[in-house]
């Protein structure tokens, strides 16, 4: 049988002020409940594989979160708040509808780990170079490449250039 969770009630966290860790992974959450955002101790919270559209701006009330996992959501774009959560070493957003990463997102200095795999988004931001401790991105190049072959196609009449995005198209599609 399938147990998943559809919805927590409001009132539910209030008796769990001290978790470290939540996993609801692997279930049919559409929003997060307010009362969440009181625990304020979590370090890890993985919410993969759910129906999640949105992130609430009040996720920024945990401070102490090192590791987020939203893969396979719905999510269309992330809050700006998610850059006060100063101690996230981990952030995992694969496989959902983001077209873009805000530019805050390297103000995020902790940041080790990304994951942006199988979204719709063109561009990394150029803010990412800020981060010093990053040693991991996970992204699609293709959508990255196409976007700058079209760019450069559409700038240049010339054969030339898309020639030379055409094999920097095929070097790359290798490396994966």
């Amino acid at each position: 049988e399938n147990f998943s969770i559809f919805q927590i009630k409001k009132t539910f966290w209030l008796n769990f002020r001290n978790l470290h860790t939540i996993n609801l992974s692997n279930n049919h959450l559409i929003a997060l409940s307010k009362s969440m955002f009181t625990l304020v101790h979590l370090q890890y919270i993985n919410l993969d594989n759910n129906r999640l559209s949105h992130i609430p701006s009040q996720i920024a009330a945990f401070a102490n979160l090192e590791y987020l996992s939203l893969n396979n959501n719905n999510l269309s774009f992330l809050p700006n708040s998610l850059i006060k959560l100063k101690n996230l070493k981990y952030l995992y957003l694969n496989n959902n509808k983001l077209t873009s990463l805000p530019i805050e997102l390297g103000l995020m200095k902790e940041l080790t780990k990304l994951g942006i795999l199988c979204n719709y988004i063109e561009q990394l931001p150029t803010t990412l170079s800020y981060l010093d401790k990053l040693n991991e991105i996970q992204f699609d190049w293709f959508n990255l490449i196409i976007t700058a072959y079209l760019d450069n196609t559409s700038n240049n009449n010339n054969n030339s250039g898309s020639n030379n995005i055409n094999r920097n198209i095929q070097n790359e599609l290798y490396i994966n």
